[in-house]
């Protein structure tokens, strides 16, 4: 960490949720290195040296949820560190520049997409308005934004409204992006259009029925609203065990893990 030119609350916080996490239970230091300090290290390492970072490169959906989580976790880092405020903005330039490029208009949308890849395309979103919640920063809402996000809405009018779906997949949460997505079109890049179709599109979803949550993300969301520090541990140690399944390859369990244990040392 002593080449790695983070700032020095950066590196305090880094270095408090390791050695804490060491001392309640090794298991959680290693996740939180695995998840956490080294995909930030060898990032800031291949920038050094002029090299791709595997966080920025991809070109499925899957990579855009997981690359966008995982960015999403030095978000409270970033207020105070310039490295990973760069760092976060290239992440969401190359997740619009994916999303204008996979379902540009001239390029037909073809099969009917599946309710995971459709909620994929949030996770970009999310990540967008947090970034501008915790640096007040709005110059990631460019021209590449507001092309991205009316892409997705009119993927998500098309493809949940228009294909006869009944079920959505994380419907709250789609919900709650559209919500950030209103309030950006309204307060920020004033695009009423886009204010009113985000209105429209969120009218309509709620008269949708649910999918069950996966355990993993409901195991989570009851994480950051359980109070005490026991409640919260018991839930980690649920998220760890299911981490060290064998059929946890391929999901983002330990980056729900990272997070939430981000938030059980208030970060």
């Amino acid at each position: 960490m002593h080449t790695i030119r983070l700032s020095m609350e950066s590196r305090k916080s880094i270095f408090r949720i390791e050695t804490l996490s060491e001392e309640i239970n090794p298991e959680w230091a290693i996740v939180f290195r695995n998840c956490f300090k080294d995909p930030l290290v060898d990032y800031l390492e291949n920038k050094e040296k002029n090299r791709a970072c595997q966080l920025l490169q991809g070109s499925s959906t899957k990579w855009l949820q997981r690359s966008a989580m995982q960015a999403s976790l030095y978000l409270p880092l970033a207020s105070n560190d310039e490295m990973i405020r760069e760092m976060i903005a290239h992440v969401l330039k190359q997740h619009f520049e994916f999303v204008n490029t996979s379902y540009s208009s001239a390029i037909p949308y073809g099969n009917e997409k599946s309710n995971v890849e459709l909620y994929r395309l949030s996770y970009p979103l999310q990540l967008a308005y947090l970034f501008y919640l915790r640096t007040e920063d709005i110059s990631q809402f460019s021209l590449l934004f507001t092309s991205a996000s009316s892409r997705i809405l009119a993927l998500w009018e098309k493809e949940l409204m228009g294909s006869g779906k009944k079920v959505i997949l994380e419907k709250e949460f789609l919900i709650e992006v559209i919500q950030y997505l209103e309030e950006i079109f309204r307060n920020i890049t004033r695009h009423a259009a886009l204010e009113e179709q985000a209105l429209t599109l969120k009218k309509r979803l709620v008269r949708h029925a649910e999918f069950a949550s996966q355990e993993e993300h409901a195991l989570f969301r009851k994480g950051l609203l359980v109070e005490t520090y026991r409640e919260k541990e018991k839930i980690l140690n649920l998220l760890l065990g299911k981490i060290k399944e064998t059929q946890y390859r391929d999901t983002v369990i330990d980056l729900l893990f990272c997070q939430l244990l981000l938030n059980y040392f208030k970060v």
